[in-house]
Formats: C-alpha cells, structure tokens, sequence
C-alpha cells in the first residue's frame, strides 16, 4: 500500500484518490456553475425583472455545476485519455515531419 505526504497529512492510496477526486469535483463544480451562470444570464431577455435572472442563474448555474460534479470520474478519465492521444499524435506527426 503506497502512503502519500500532502502538506502535514499521510494518506493512504485510497485516501489519496478520493482527496484529488474531491479536487476534480470542486474545479468542475466551479467551471460549470461560472460557464453555465454566464451562458443562461446572456439567454435571458433585458426586459426581465432583476430577480428572476439572478435565480435563474444561481440555480440553473449550480445545477449544471453540479452535473459536472456528479460525472467528476469520468471526466477525469476522458481528460487523462484525451491528452495521451494528443501527446501520442503530436509524437507521431513529429516523427512523421522528420522522415
């Protein structure tokens, strides 16, 4: 079993992973609601009164948030499988160049 040091506190790998995963889930929580929050705020028409805009974008902000929160593991996974294709093409068109 592997133990991690992450400022004062050992942790064990189980620990750990649910550690970044919390991390991962506050980030997408975040990106979602501000994204969400600004997208839905430009939808909405002039005319409509301040509060119902500033509800609708606080709820519908948050939900989209925590959408992403929810999927948090597997929006991990895509990201960490998107950037080896991208390390693995880049490679390969590098090679390619040369020859």
């Amino acid at each position: 079993m592997a133990y991690y040091k992450i400022g004062n506190q050992i942790l064990s790998e189980e620990e750990y992973d649910a550690q970044n995963l919390a991390v991962w889930r506050f980030v997408l929580f975040l990106a979602g609601a501000v994204v969400a929050g600004f997208l839905v705020n430009g939808m909405y028409s002039d005319g409509l009164p301040k509060i119902w805009r500033f509800v609708g974008v606080i709820f519908l902000g948050a939900g989209a948030g925590g959408l992403l929160a929810l999927y948090a593991p597997y929006i991990r996974a895509i990201v960490a499988y998107l950037l080896i294709a991208v390390l693995v093409s880049s490679l390969t068109y590098g090679l390619w160049l040369i020859l």
